[in-house]
């Protein structure tokens, strides 16, 4: 795993890798955040999802988070892409509701989450641009690195 650019730049910045492609962003010594993603064979970096718990949403610590992650992708000339949608907990991005998709057993509370109908223009503000639709008509997008 560690062999990945963006994964390698992002642990040797402080971000602990979890189990089943979870990652932990500790923001500071009470909050952290939480990252599922995957890995394309073409190499991008799909963030399937990013949470934390209730009560440190809205507060800015997500965009903290994406700062690090287009910080990494910059710095390892790694796309990211994402798709947006609605996430159930037992099924869509997530998976299963095992002990181990700590990201799932978070987002399942819906307090101060971004409404889905808000989150590209919230992803637009990192650079993200639309990169057309999947066959369920979720928006895709994708974050080219700057040079």
């Amino acid at each position: 795993m560690e062999k990945i650019p963006i994964l390698k730049y992002l642990f040797d910045n402080g971000v602990i890798p979890f189990y089943n492609n979870q990652l932990i962003f500790p923001i500071n010594e009470k909050v952290s955040y939480y990252v599922k993603y995957e890995i394309k064979e073409s190499g991008s970096f799909v963030i399937e999802m990013i949470t934390g718990k209730p009560e440190y949403r809205k507060k800015g610590y997500g965009s903290k988070v994406m700062l690090m992650i287009i910080e990494a992708s910059n710095k390892t000339k790694t796309i990211i892409e994402l798709e947006i949608g609605v996430i159930t907990r037992s099924g869509g991005f997530i998976g299963n509701n095992s002990p181990t998709n700590l990201t799932g057993i978070i987002s399942s509370n819906k307090k101060n989450k971004i409404p889905v109908k808000l989150l590209d223009e919230w992803y637009k503000k990192f650079g993200f641009v639309e990169n057309g639709k999947n066959n369920e008509g979720n928006k895709l997008m994708i974050y080219l690195p700057k040079v």
